[in-house]
């Protein structure tokens, strides 16, 4: 406003001096033709003729002429009905047609007269008159006070030009007002972005072909603006009791599902906890999105800090939100209220509150001095509706006084105590049902009012025997409806994949039926026989990829267009120059089991700053036509998502001098990093900004914040923790909000080991809290002994050192308690010049278990893999491995299937039991599939197709050779004697067959202790027993 009084003040000076001039601000020129054929398009502007256009745009306008065409603009119809004060003699005469019109302004609150009798029918109309009329309709308010002010505020508003606000109470002729109507196209409502153009079309009286067809540039830009502009977007989150979250969008959305919308925790640094398990519910206006904690977990807890990530979420043309993080307070302030009581039977009612209840309460129904029996098992907690039956029946006509008291949300906060009267009145009328949704799986059915009594045979489509084959309280199909539920809303199946009786709904239309002579609402009521014809759309197109992201430096984020099964074997990752990168693997979630739209793809190890080739083949879809497509192939390069941490803060002083030390995880950006205003202290009294120079210190990781003597003494070392904000990578990734981080003291910047791990048998890294500036392999010792070799990386602002060993330790160091030593701190000092102190560490396990290699010539460095059995396969490992991480679904046997797995033999063999199919061959290739993992957590994937070797023969051998050793009796001896495949020459010299067991338990008799060393001591036994039997 002070802007434009300086405007118009120098141009009130230059009026003045032209004031001697013969010159007027009143137009009398047409100019606005264009502008009034484009509103006579649209149905805002009639002109003189109602037939046709004739705007006659010289002549001057009266006030009831401007009314009438303010309410045409608008889009409000003339109310003839209403009463006005009015008592201009003119409305009984030529200009009753405008009362109506003038009625509506005054209803509206647009005009309030010339008094409170007279409205100054013929009056000439001035600018600043129409201008006001247009400025109320927007929302403004304004009165005898500022009156004098409009042509001001139309002018900002963008209602009037410059010009017109000179002329504004001047007479104005038509095609002024034109010229204004026209502008007012392009305002917005006060305190909003919707502009008049955009509310007309919202409310029907405008098309969005009508703006086209009128050809007007700058509508059209407009309404493109409008209509695909504006992206898809988040309005706000709010969480004011503690089992519900509500989310609101810009409009309205389409159909969504719980695993759209993910609600975690934040703790005090801005870290994300474990998952809330929730559902998630479209409201009727399809721009709010409730997200409920399940019915059978705990609420949110009061005044913490929450998360929603949102994705998935589409408009109704398609248009898809892009994944949003929005953080929230999960605040409950408030005592729940009861919202309405609604009977629902002859012996139950319902009370609906504003928020979900948690203790159960108090509720007494009473009438006169009566009052009536109920039972204490209420239904609906966790929910806002509690369902309560009476035992005593409610009688027609009678009033009936309702208290409820002593209802406990999830804060813990009772209900507002309410009496409140009903009016019993029996229902008589059937229940209607009515289909919500239908795809070719399922369909969606409401009724009314709560029914019982509902079985799956009763609901059928095309004919009485395409029967349904389950009806679910859940889009999940969990929970299925039994005949004693009472339910306002069913899922009602009739295919699945796995039952060959299922018969999908066809696509297109199609006649749904109800048998519901047993249905029935609370009063008894029957639904009937209903039937109804419903639209099904089955999407029947193969599945495409619609975007491939990275999310991570060793997470993909692959979507499709429809539910689809993704296996390690549909999904190849490839080097830039095609060739496979070694050691290189990934995991899916979720797994090969289940149907997705969304599948995140982990590495096993970071892949930033490189170039990698994905193809995606074979998959397909889960609908009934089984559409698959051929292969997706995408180049991407795995960029930098991580945001920076901060791996500590030092607080420095020495002879009057006062520091901070920030030591980043990464390199980070000088004019986010070296902004002073990105940094406070902060304890849990005060917060203090802090004001004076920063500047990298050693390295662009490292930041050196100078303090104030005042500003360093506020620093407790317990309490008091550096609040940072706003800092970025070298990518741009922000730094956590709210960031902080405690700050340690001189005597606490010792470089300080933070992990010692093996990741080979003769490799140790150890990882410090730092970057050091000096470290020597002399400074370390393995099990007591010098390393041979030493290698320093820095990464992540700190340094690791990779230590050579000379004697190799086990697969599981940790087990065998390996110690890394300092024996000499001196040998290591960080930016500082401080010394390491002299420590020992436990070596932690983190070598990777690998499939165990042959060391004979023969076979060297191949995977010991045996066929043992015809239905067995052994995989050696060189460590024990963690049994529960084995599955049939871990490996695949090429013509074969897998139909258990496990780990025996101390966990080091995995025992394959298969299936063999046609065409097996007698050493099959092996696939692993998913990784499995040692019992320290770390995880093995071959990633290449497996040999193996058929040793069926051989093990036959031992296993006959090992049943000589372990008989028992003579009649078990004389079985594996008799093995053929041992391999003895069983010559019974004519004995008869009764003395061929003496024979065996001979041979068990002279068994040494250690048992047989090999077959020819079994040969040479057996026939010194034959002759010992002969003789006797």
């Amino acid at each position: 406003m002070k802007n434009f009084k300086k405007v118009l003040a120098l141009v009130l000076t230059v009026a003045m001096v032209l004031s001697s001039m013969t010159f007027a601000f009143a137009q009398t020129v047409v100019q606005n033709q264009e502008k009034a054929e484009v509103l006579f398009d649209l149905g805002l502007f009639k002109g003189a003729n109602p037939d046709k256009f004739e705007p006659r745009l010289e002549n001057d306008m009266n006030r009831a002429e401007a009314v009438t065409m303010v309410i045409r603009l608008l889009g409000w119809d003339a109310d003839a009905t209403a009463e006005i004060p009015f008592k201009d003699k003119e409305l009984s005469g030529d200009y009753a047609w405008a009362k109506p019109f003038i009625a509506k302004a005054y209803e509206e609150g647009i005009t309030v007269g010339n008094s409170a009798t007279e409205f100054g029918v013929v009056e000439k109309v001035t600018l600043q008159q129409y201008a006001t009329f247009l400025l109320r309709a927007l929302g403004y308010d304004i009165n005898g006070e500022n009156y004098a002010q409009a042509p001001e505020m139309a002018y900002e508003v963008g209602l009037l030009s410059l010009a017109d606000v000179l002329a504004a109470d001047k007479a104005a002729i038509r095609d002024q007002l034109v010229g204004v109507s026209y502008n007012a196209l392009f305002a917005s409502e006060k305190d909003s972005d919707v502009t008049l153009l955009e509310k007309l079309i919202a409310d029907e009286k405008v098309t969005e072909d009508q703006v086209i067809k009128s050809g007007d540039a700058d509508l059209i830009a407009l309404l493109e603006e409008v209509t695909t502009g504006e992206d898809l977007e988040v309005v706000s989150v709010v969480a004011d009791n503690l089992k519900e979250v509500v989310v609101t969008f810009n409009r309205e959305i389409s159909e969504i599902k719980n695993e759209d919308f993910e609600i975690r925790k934040l703790d005090t640094n801005g870290k994300a906890g474990s998952k809330v398990d929730t559902t998630a519910t479209l409201s009727e206006d399809k721009q709010e999105v409730v997200v409920a904690v399940k019915a059978d977990k705990k609420g949110l807890d009061n005044k913490a800090r929450y998360q929603v990530t949102i994705k998935n979420v589409k408009d109704a043309d398609g248009n898809q939100l892009a994944e949003t993080k929005e953080e929230f307070a999960a605040f409950d302030a408030s005592l729940p209220e009861v919202k309405d009581i609604k009977v629902t039977g002859p012996k139950s009612i319902e009370i609906e509150f504003t928020e979900p209840i948690k203790e159960k309460g108090e509720v007494k129904v009473k009438t006169g001095t009566s009052t009536l029996s109920i039972s204490s098992a209420y239904k609906g907690y966790n929910t806002n509706k509690i369902q309560v039956e009476l035992y005593s029946t409610f009688q027609d006509g009678k009033t009936y006084t309702v208290s409820v008291n002593k209802f406990e949300d999830f804060a813990g906060y009772p209900n507002a105590p309410v009496d409140l009267e009903i009016n019993y009145v029996k229902d008589t009328t059937p229940p209607v049902a009515t289909v919500e949704k239908a795809e070719a799986e399922y369909l969606v059915l409401n009724f009314d009012k709560p029914v019982k009594g509902l079985k799956e045979e009763q609901f059928y489509h095309t004919y009485t025997a395409y029967q349904s084959i389950g009806i679910y309280k859940d889009v999940e199909f969990k929970n299925a409806v039994t005949t004693s539920d009472s339910v306002n809303k069913v899922y009602v199946v009739f295919y699945d994949k796995d039952n060959k009786d299922s018969r999908p709904l066809p696509n297109g239309k199609v006649n749904f039926g109800i048998k519901g002579s047993d249905i029935k609402d609370n009063w008894g009521n029957k639904l009937g026989d209903y039937t109804v014809e419903i639209t099904v759309n089955a999407n029947q197109e193969a599945p495409k990829v619609t975007k491939l992201e990275v999310k991570g430096e060793k997470e993909l984020k692959v979507t499709f267009n429809r539910l689809v099964k993704l296996d390690s074997k549909n999904v190849e990752i490839l080097k830039e120059d095609g060739s496979k990168e070694s050691g290189l693997y990934f995991t899916i979630d979720p797994d090969a089991k289940t149907s997705a739209k969304e599948f995140t793809i982990t590495l096993s190890k970071s892949m930033a700053g490189k170039t990698i080739i994905v193809n995606i083949k074979d998959v397909e879809d889960q609908g009934l036509s089984k559409e698959k497509f051929e292969l997706y192939s995408e180049t991407i390069t795995v960029t930098d998502k991580t945001a920076p941490k901060v791996n500590k803060v030092t607080a420095y002083e020495n002879n009057d001098e006062y520091k901070l030390y920030v030591f980043f995880s990464e390199a980070v950006d000088g004019e986010t990093a070296l902004n002073v205003g990105n940094y406070y202290l902060a304890n849990e009294e005060t917060t203090t900004k802090l004001t004076k120079d920063v500047s990298f210190y050693t390295n662009d990781a490292t930041v050196e914040i100078v303090l104030t003597e005042k500003e360093f003494n506020k620093i407790n070392i317990e309490t008091t923790k550096l609040f940072i904000t706003g800092v970025k990578d070298i990518a741009g990734n922000e730094i956590a909000d709210r960031y902080t981080q405690a700050i340690r003291g001189n005597n606490t910047n010792k470089p300080v080991i933070n992990k010692v791990k093996a990741t080979k048998t003769d490799l140790v890294e150890v990882e410090f809290d730092q970057v050091l500036t000096k470290v020597e392999k002399e400074a370390f010792t393995v099990n007591g002994k010098a390393a041979k070799g030493m290698e320093v990386v820095e990464n992540d602002n700190k340094t690791t050192v990779k230590l050579t060993l000379e004697t190799e330790l086990s697969y599981d160091p940790q087990t065998d308690n390996a110690k890394l030593k300092i024996v000499d701190g001196s040998l290591i000092k960080n930016v500082f010049d401080v010394s390491a102190d002299t420590v020992e560490e436990t070596i932690n396990d983190a070598i990777k278990p690998e499939i165990a290699k042959y060391t004979d010539d023969d076979n060297k460095d191949k995977e010991i893999i045996r066929r043992t059995k015809d239905n067995e396969i052994e995989i050696t490992f060189t460590e024990a491995i963690n049994g529960q991480t084995v599955s049939a679904m871990t490996f695949e046997v090429e013509n074969a299937t897998v139909t258990a797995a496990k780990a025996e033999a101390e966990g080091k063999k995995v025992i394959l039991t298969i299936s063999p199919k046609d065409g097996m061959a007698p050493a099959p290739r092996i696939t692993q599939v998913h990784e499995l993992k040692d019992m320290n957590n770390n995880s093995y994937k071959a990633d290449k197709v497996l040999d193996s070797f058929d040793v069926r023969s051989e093990v036959a051998k031992e296993d006959a050779f090992k049943a000589v050793n372990s008989s028992k009796d003579a009649a078990e001896m004389k079985n594996a004697l008799e093995n053929n495949n041992l391999g003895l020459t069983l010559d019974y010299k004519d004995l008869a067959d009764d003395k061929k067991e003496a024979v065996a338990g001979k041979v068990l008799a002279n068994r040494p202790e250690t048992g047989y060393e090999n077959k020819e001591a079994i040969q040479a036994a057996f026939d010194a027993a034959v002759e010992a039997v002969k003789a006797e």
